[in-house]
């Protein structure tokens, strides 16, 4: 029996070379085609949680705003945040209801590994801290059940489509979780959480 995945963010171009690498699969394809990202309840009515959630509704980009200076007009971060709240309620929404679900399911953010460096590009703080937010969520749902790994396809371009779409594939297949992967000039680790102990 093939396994069932979820993309989540699935009219880009990127996201079609995804579903490619995934033809073994049971795929379900949402966007905004058929997703009303206010409704969490409708979304999953009649659902069962899958085994794999691949989340690339890239809204923090669309939300965000350039910040240069202290000028910035606090009614445009708020428009920015209520820009990004639908889908950032439906994330974590989303998120709470595997981590609750008990299912064994690896969960995949496409995020960006900005959160790492803000300060090589401060104009785009509100950026990084969208992207913050979304790593925030994922991370608090992580169990023995659900695991989560955030995926940063920085330099994304045309020509890396299929090889970015592998490495995604991969990651998703293997065991790790808590932890955030960028996949420019090689796969390469830039946050795992596993490693820190908090008690």
């Amino acid at each position: 029996m093939s396994k069932n995945v979820w993309l989540i963010g699935s009219s880009s171009d990127f996201s079609k070379s995804i579903t490619t690498q995934f033809s073994n699969y049971d795929v379900s394809l949402f966007g905004r085609s058929n997703v009303d990202y206010k409704d969490f309840d409708l979304f999953i009515k009649d659902k069962t949680p899958p085994n794999i959630v691949i989340f690339n509704a890239n809204i923090a980009e669309r939300a965000s705003i350039t910040i240069t200076d202290h000028t910035f007009d606090n009614k445009e971060m708020s428009a920015s945040l209520e820009n990004f709240n639908d889908v950032f309620c439906f994330l974590i929404k989303l998120l709470k209801w595997l981590e609750l679900s008990n299912e064994k399911i690896k969960f995949c953010l496409i995020t960006s590994s900005i959160t790492q460096w803000p300060f090589k590009y401060k104009p785009n703080i509100s950026y990084a801290i969208l992207r913050s937010m979304e790593q925030t969520a994922l991370m608090s749902c992580a169990t023995d059940n659900l695991k989560v790994i955030g995926i940063s396809p920085s330099g994304l371009s045309e020509d890396l489509f299929d090889q970015y779409a592998t490495e995604i594939r991969k990651k998703v297949e293997d065991d790790d979780t808590m932890k955030i992967y960028d996949l420019y000039n090689n796969t390469s680790e830039v946050l795992d959480l596993k490693r820190f102990d908090n008690e």
